[in-house]
């Protein structure tokens, strides 16, 4: 048996230990598939505001005219479109989680019984 041979088998040993025989190695892949999303939710979310944002400030009302205002403001959504992404994104992956969960502990108590 070469070098090359061991190696392979070597690798493979460990590859089966880790992921097929012990439940750590899905763990591992589960928790890295959920930090990915959850971090691709935060990058869909929308950027954040400026440092010179003032949430507490408060607006200046308009000035009240006798004239109808021509001016149409745009709808809300349109606005906050990747916002609404990320967290329609955040949301799903709650629920899956929670399904997945719920799916896996029960197959999980079938096998015990």
């Amino acid at each position: 048996m070469s070098a090359r041979d061991e190696m392979k088998t070597s690798k493979r040993n460990i590859w089966n230990k880790f992921f097929v025989e012990s439940k750590f190695g899905p763990r591992l892949l589960v928790i890295l598939l959920v930090v990915a999303l959850l971090i691709g939710a935060m990058i869909l979310s929308g950027p954040k505001p400026d440092d010179t944002f003032d949430p507490f400030a408060t607006p200046t009302p308009p000035p009240v005219t006798l004239e109808p205002s021509a001016v149409i403001t745009p709808a809300a959504i349109q606005s906050n479109i990747d916002q609404t992404s990320g967290v329609m994104l955040a949301t799903l992956m709650v629920v899956i989680i929670i399904i997945g969960g719920t799916i896996l502990f029960l197959r999980s108590k079938e096998n015990r019984s």
